[in-house]
């Protein structure tokens, strides 16, 4: 795994990455940069594009696990890379069925059908997730 310096999307977001604080009558107004906030979207798509085509699923998809590598070639000065293949899940002839209740991953971030005994997993699993 490359050396990505720039942290966690997690802790870049509480940082500041994809948003600014303005000072508008007396207060502190929190707005999203929407290209900043895209630009790290589409490099996370990507990557699952990438891993859903070689019929993996990551299973554990967060904001903790997107790390953010300095790149002079981005926009924003960073590209997405996406880490932690731990709960990884190969998906073999199209069949990936939860057998039973035991879940692995991060509760918030899990999509409703992790819960039901006997559903399908699909690439939606990651996609809901992030």
């Amino acid at each position: 795994m490359e050396y990505c310096e720039g942290g966690t999307l997690a802790s870049a977001v509480r940082a500041g990455l994809v948003h600014e604080t303005e000072h508008i009558n007396g207060r502190n107004c929190v707005s999203v940069t929407m290209w900043k906030l895209l630009t790290v979207l589409l490099d996370v798509a990507r990557s699952l594009e990438h891993v859903h085509r070689l019929s993996l699923l990551h299973c554990d998809l967060k904001p903790a696990n997107v790390l953010l590598k300095t790149s002079p070639d981005s926009s924003l000065g960073l590209v997405a890379k996406l880490a932690d293949f731990g709960l990884v899940k190969m998906i073999t002839n199209d069949r990936m069925y939860i057998r039973n209740k035991s879940v692995s991953g991060t509760i918030t971030h899990l999509a409703p059908e992790r819960f039901e005994t006997g559903s399908r997993l699909t690439p939606a699993v990651d996609i809901y997730a992030f």
